[in-house]
């Protein structure tokens, strides 16, 4: 595990409850970009999960004939996956964007769930009592994002 999580807190220990944080959807080959204000962390996943309606919205290419199955989401359909989608974590003066394959479900309401394998690459640390989300961007350096949490 690359990532960290330090301070336990009651959003572990809370069911029902997401932690989430602003982010710009970057899409592959393409100059569009979407910033999303409920990028759901989810330490839990190995995958990371788009929804169709975003996927359509942005004119994301779908490659259909790759249909993961989803263990913890089975209520939603798999359509598909996406590959190379860039999620850009910034804060006022740096920013970075990670590139991850995305399993797209069919929903209409607005999700993207950022799977243990993207936490990963970004070698993240979330601080969970001060609710923090600090990717590492060189040894002096680090991108400093606030995260929420809500209900589910």
């Amino acid at each position: 595990m690359a990532y960290q999580i330090i301070e336990n807190s009651e959003l572990i220990r809370q069911f029902g409850r997401i932690a989430a944080v602003k982010s710009r959807i970057v899409v592959p080959n393409s100059k569009k970009t979407l910033v999303y204000h409920k990028t759901v962390l989810d330490t839990g996943s190995d995958t990371s999960v788009i929804s169709k309606s975003i996927a359509n919205r942005l004119d994301m290419e779908i490659d259909k004939t790759n249909l993961p199955e989803l263990g913890s989401i089975d209520k939603y359909e798999t359509v598909g996956t996406v590959y190379g989608l860039g999620i850009t974590i910034y804060d006022n003066d740096n920013s970075q964007t990670i590139e991850d394959d995305f399993i797209v479900i069919n929903t209409d309401e607005d999700l993207v769930l950022l799977g243990s394998p993207w936490l990963d690459r970004t070698k993240a640390i979330i601080h969970l009592n001060s609710r923090i989300l600090q990717i590492p961007i060189s040894e002096k350096e680090s991108i400093i994002a606030p995260f929420y949490t809500e209900e589910c």
